[in-house]
């Protein structure tokens, strides 16, 4: 269940560039839209820390790819990469915002629930694109598994 150095390089950027265009719409304009200043400001950064973002996403892109997308890929169903994206996706999110409420005081389960959709969201649509860029780079016969 392998698939070549390129198209795994492929799915990967692919995927890299929807998740880091929608994070930049997502952290530069939805998430003040909705209530995260009011409830955790306090422990919100002024300057944006690009370093652990970078270590965190390349991790966790690899992880998306190798585990969802090639697989997908090998089968040729793109809609396997977008459902279990969004899996992911979740759990992923799940780790850090079913943290929050057992080492933080008062954290608003709200947050945990947008959070939660934006994540199973944002890893199903990067892993379904990724999918498909890199079956579009060498098409083939679909093979169902």
């Amino acid at each position: 269940m392998s698939v070549p150095l390129r198209r795994f390089l492929v799915a990967y950027g692919a995927a890299a560039s929807v998740m880091f265009l929608l994070d930049v719409v997502w952290f530069a304009g939805a998430a003040h839209l909705f209530p995260y200043r009011p409830h955790i400001g306090r422990h919100m950064v002024e300057r944006f820390a690009l370093g652990p973002a970078l270590v965190f996403h390349a991790i966790y892109l690899g992880a998306m790819v190798a585990f969802v997308v090639v697989p997908a890929v090998t089968r040729r169903r793109w809609q396997s990469a977008l459902w279990q994206g969004a899996l992911v996706g979740l759990l992923a999110h799940a780790a850090y915002d079913l943290t929050n409420p057992m080492t933080l005081t008062r954290w608003p389960w709200l947050l945990t629930l947008m959070d939660l959709a934006w994540g199973a969201f944002l890893a199903a649509l990067a892993s379904a694109v990724g999918c498909l860029a890199a079956m579009a780079i060498e098409p083939g016969r679909r093979r169902d598994a």
